[in-house]
């Protein structure tokens, strides 16, 4: 995974509310995860597509 991708994703979770519930902060987690990983196969695809 790019570095500045896992970068951004460990700034967004270490700056999450600290009054959030721990269910509800590992819901944004995982959400976040979710958007992470989309966004890194969005970018690989894009780039195979690119070299193409």
């Amino acid at each position: 995974m790019p570095t500045i991708v896992t970068r951004e994703a460990t700034f967004l979770m270490s700056h999450l509310p600290k009054f959030a519930s721990l269910e509800r902060s590992q819901l944004i987690r995982q959400i976040l995860a979710m958007l992470v990983e989309n966004l890194y196969h969005a970018t690989l695809i894009s780039g195979i597509e690119g070299i193409s």
